[in-house]
């Protein structure tokens, strides 16, 4: 039996949402599947890469073209360009959730239950959210839509 992190309901174990709550459950990913770097985080390892590769091959090519006396190119900008996406993304991927990501996937769960007809237990999500996520923008949504569902409900 799964246990629901937020609001303790025994769940069974194939089960993805929580039958009390709606939130999703917290599921160990498989070390062999999880991605290792965000999609954001690969998008830049793989430009960088090329960036840098890029420039270091116009400067091979040019130095190689000039040996008998000649000008060549030194990419410097390619180069520089590169190896900052190219570390931008190594170090990017590795950075800990932000916690407005925390507040909007429990955000998701409460609008899931909302849409249930589930309208106590998504006022208290709401609100629970805009406490604990309080200066973050997913605490000001919950309080918008804390607002929104007890006006409704006049």
């Amino acid at each position: 039996m799964a246990k629901c992190s937020y609001c303790g309901k025994e769940n069974p174990d194939q089960a993805e949402v929580c039958a009390g709550c709606g939130m999703a459950l917290a599921t160990t990913p498989d070390p062999q599947t999880a991605p290792t770097y965000s999609p954001l985080a690969r998008k830049r390892i793989i430009t960088g890469t090329l960036w840098l590769l890029g420039g270091l091959l116009v400067t091979g090519v040019t130095y190689s073209a000039a040996k008998s006396g000649g000008t060549y190119v030194l990419a410097w900008g390619a180069i520089a360009f590169g190896a900052v996406q190219l570390f931008q993304g190594l170090l990017g991927g590795r950075r800990p959730p932000r916690v407005e990501n925390a507040g909007y996937d429990e955000l998701e769960a409460a609008t899931h239950l909302e849409a249930q007809g589930r309208i106590q237990d998504a006022a208290a999500a709401y609100k629970s959210i805009a406490e604990r996520f309080a200066s973050t923008p997913a605490g000001n949504d919950a309080r918008k839509s804390l607002e929104n569902l007890e006006a409704r409900l006049k």
